[in-house]
């Protein structure tokens, strides 16, 4: 997670059996999917993603024992918090935090689910919020979803007037 100057880097990357950068390059390198042209979707396929990106970029991106993180914004437009709830789905193990507040941590050797695995809840704030997911990949399939709803309701989507999702 690429923290702001006064954003502590809580996360330990010690935690999982791909501790070690074995990428491209010396360093991590923040990519935009938008600007690659991977258009997301309710599932990120990361193996997919790193499959993309390894014919784009001549080199090879690993896609068993490793980790991804992956940062969005979520712009909430109205006066006071709001109380969500946070769906999420994995392959393999999964972390989201939103605005550094951990809630979700699941180790597991897992598929993704098509609906939900967990829930948690989740406040947002007036204005800009981050999302942020750590997901851990052993071997075959790799990818997440997370979804925000109304607690006992819908699905929030981009066709909900308070809320507005990425951030330029």
């Amino acid at each position: 997670i690429a923290p702001g100057a006064n954003e502590p880097a809580a996360i330990d990357f010690g935690a999982a059996a791909s501790s070690g950068w074995q990428g491209v390059g010396d360093d991590p390198v923040w990519l935009s999917l938008e600007e690659q042209a991977i258009s997301g979707n309710d599932l990120v396929d990361l193996l997919a993603i790193s499959t993309t990106l390894s014919a784009s970029s001549g080199e090879a991106i690993p896609g068993e024992n490793v980790m991804a993180v992956l940062v969005t914004y979520v712009t909430y437009f109205g006066a006071e918090p709001i109380l969500l709830s946070l769906c999420d789905a994995s392959d393999d193990s999964i972390q989201v935090w939103v605005n550094n507040e951990r809630v979700q941590n699941v180790n597991a050797c897992r598929g993704t689910d098509p609906f939900c695995s967990e829930r948690a809840p989740v406040v947002l704030v007036p204005g800009i919020n981050a999302i942020k997911v750590l997901v851990w990949q052993g071997l075959q399939g790799w990818g997440f979803r997370v979804r925000l709803a109304i607690p006992d309701g819908p699905a929030i989507t981009d066709a909900h007037p308070d809320f507005e999702f990425g951030h330029e």
